[in-house]
């Protein structure tokens, strides 16, 4: 009796055991995980596709620099008393403004949107480029020109942008380029400085600080004072370049390093 109950023991494990290869074989004792298709194991770049791209038009953004300064938040409450370069009467404020005045009905021209900015750069502004208008000041009556700079690691779209400012600028023979004025605060201007900031430009949107000049140079000032139409239709020809050549780029062609 004892050995006929152990032989139809040992017949049951038999079966389940056979039972239990064909299940794995087949594949019934997957687990969900193992069952599941795999993700998607896309590279690190693409991470920037996950940004929501701009539609409509191109988007300006352009900053009379120094504009509205005593409104700044807490965060950057300390710059409040940076209100712009002067020489005699002449405020560099006074000067941004007219030229981004002259600006806005060029780029409108090309049914392009544009956005004033503050010294108050709205949190994440997006924009297709993000342009912040200044004059220089210096010690040195005799030092002149114009430069600029994009933001510390630019974007690919950056970099451009400041590229065919930059040609757009030499074009003029009249202009002299400040070649190595380039600082540290332009290139960490804080309402490009997201990483910073709060109140700062999208890490997504093209960013350029320009120098028109200086208004302590006799020549600078008297060109930009009198003739800030002439400032603005070179920037407009360095952005028309630019966008009707590169058009508007994906989202990770805007994309810092």
């Amino acid at each position: 009796m004892i050995t006929k109950h152990r032989k139809h023991i040992f017949m049951l494990l038999a079966g389940f055991i056979i039972a239990a290869g064909w299940l794995m074989v087949n594949g019934g004792c997957q687990s969900p995980a193992a069952s599941a298709p795999e993700p998607d194991t896309a590279p690190a770049e693409d991470a920037a596709l996950e940004v929501i791209p701009l539609e409509g038009p191109i988007v300006v953004a352009l900053q009379p620099g120094h504009w509205k300064i005593d409104e700044l938040p807490p965060e950057a409450r300390r710059r409040s008393r940076s209100t712009g370069a002067v020489h005699g009467n002449v405020r560099e404020l006074d000067i941004n403004l007219a030229v981004v005045d002259a600006l806005v009905p060029l780029l409108k021209a090309e049914h392009w949107s544009v956005i004033l900015v503050p010294a108050t750069v709205p949190p994440g502004l997006r924009a297709d480029v993000f342009l912040s208008i200044h004059a220089d000041w210096g010690a040195d009556p005799a030092r002149r020109g114009w430069k600029l700079a994009p933001p510390w690691r630019p974007s690919i779209a950056s970099s451009e942008i400041a590229e065919a400012l930059m040609e757009s600028f030499r074009a003029e023979e009249s202009l002299t380029e400040d070649a190595d004025g380039v600082t540290v605060g332009m290139r960490g201007y804080f309402g490009f400085s997201s990483h910073r900031y709060r109140h700062a430009s999208s890490p997504y949107t093209p960013a350029v600080l320009v120098e028109l000049g200086f208004v302590t140079n006799t020549i600078d000032r008297e060109l930009m004072v009198t003739q800030p139409e002439f400032y603005a239709g070179i920037i407009h020809r360095g952005l028309e370049k630019h966008f009707y050549t590169r058009g508007r780029s994906n989202v990770a062609f805007p994309a810092p390093p």
